[in-house]
């Protein structure tokens, strides 16, 4: 399953993402740094160029952002 693309969302004071695969399913979650939502935005498209084409599946991209993957 390959990541497609990553989407932010803006909601308020919250910044979600959305994940895309090529299989169809897409996860959202919500990034940290609330109150900096900028910066976290910056985080996001940095890692993006990086995440799509990548197997969503593979635990080591997730240890990217500090999270386990479980």
């Amino acid at each position: 399953m390959k990541i497609t693309d990553v989407k932010t969302i803006l909601a308020n004071r919250y910044l979600f993402v959305e994940i895309h695969t090529d299989e169809g399913p897409v996860g959202i979650g919500e990034s940290g740094t609330w109150g900096v939502l900028d910066a976290s935005m910056g985080a996001v498209e940095a890692l993006k160029t990086y995440l799509i084409g990548q197997d969503l599946r593979h635990r080591a991209h997730w240890r990217l952002s500090g999270s386990s993957g479980e």
